[in-house]
């Protein structure tokens, strides 16, 4: 069983073995990893102060000039309405440049529900997205835009 630690100075601690033994994995960063998530054996992600939002694609088994850790800038400001919703709802943000646009849809569990890409314009931006026939509850929208990010919270009723 694998486990995961994060704590000060940007320290991940790994086990590969449900806590019999414990290695020590380069985050890149000496902010304080306040979570650290794995929701399959490659891809993780890991949090803190400042919009410090790591991540790895690759399990984190190596060093990190080989791990493709990305940093996001948590200045995307991201207006969704309506909330609560009942079958759409639409994301508008401002975008510094034009380029391509991703919105995660997560549900509570972190698991991806949808992704939706685009590329959106210099400016102002609306994107809609249909839930279909999700169930009624809280999701997440993650939309990145170049390294900007921004994060709602939804609730379909």
């Amino acid at each position: 069983m694998n486990i995961w630690i994060s704590g000060i100075d940007g320290i991940i601690l790994h086990s590969k073995d449900g806590g019999e033994t414990w290695e020590t994995q380069a985050s890149g960063t000496n902010y304080a990893l306040m979570g650290i998530s794995f929701p399959d054996k490659n891809n993780g992600w890991a949090v803190g102060p400042a919009g410090t939002i790591l991540h790895t694609d690759n399990g984190g088994m190596s060093g990190i000039q080989d791990q493709q850790i990305t940093s996001y800038d948590l200045s995307l400001k991201v207006n969704c309405y309506p909330v609560p919703f009942s079958g759409s709802t639409t994301f508008e943000f401002e975008q510094e440049r034009t380029g391509p646009v991703e919105i995660l849809i997560l549900n509570q569990m972190g698991q991806t529900i949808d992704l939706i890409t685009e590329v959106g314009i210099k400016g102002n931006n609306r994107i809609s997205w249909n839930s279909g026939p999700l169930p009624l509850g809280i999701y997440f929208g993650r939309i990145t835009s170049g390294k900007q990010v921004g994060i709602v919270k939804l609730v379909k009723w």
